[in-house]
């Protein structure tokens, strides 16, 4: 599946080795959708993710299965708690 599926975003941090070869951690982004079942809704998670370089242009971040499976984990979690409302019905 192509990575225009992918339309929601997870931001979290990741290391990579920068120009001057040491292993710095960057802010990456995580592209991922979700689907539903039976057993409700779900992330399916693009696993390459991006960042910036040191001279700021987008790079690839291929993630590790951990990683895949702990972004999965976050974000299923974000997306299975019931939203916060303020004392109007607005959500917060």
């Amino acid at each position: 599946m192509s990575k225009s599926w992918y339309t929601d975003d997870w931001e979290t941090t990741g290391w990579v080795t920068n120009k001057a070869l040491d292993e710095v951690e960057v802010p990456i982004t995580i592209w991922y959708y979700t689907e539903n079942d039976d057993g409700g809704i779900f992330p399916v998670i693009y696993p390459i993710a991006t960042y910036e370089d040191d001279d700021g242009y987008k790079q690839d971040y291929l993630l590790s299965d951990d990683e895949v499976d702990r972004v999965y984990e976050y974000i299923y979690e974000a997306i299975r708690e019931e939203p916060l409302y303020d004392e109007y019905g607005g959500a917060l």
